[in-house]
């Protein structure tokens, strides 16, 4: 498994979302180039605790 998988809002990338959630241990999902929310994947693609993140596809 991979240690980090990192999310940012880019176009185009619900297919890289859903595999983050198969092999990864740890997410970061970057806004403005800024870290806004780090976590496992069920934490951070499944309960989030920005508001910005479920926006991300």
């Amino acid at each position: 498994m991979l240690e980090n998988v990192i999310l940012a809002p880019v176009h185009g990338v619900p297919r890289a979302v859903a595999r983050a959630r198969d092999i990864a241990d740890q997410v970061l999902f970057l806004d403005g180039g800024r870290v806004v929310e780090r976590g496992t994947p069920e934490i951070v693609l499944g309960n989030p605790r920005r508001p910005r993140t479920p926006q991300f596809p």
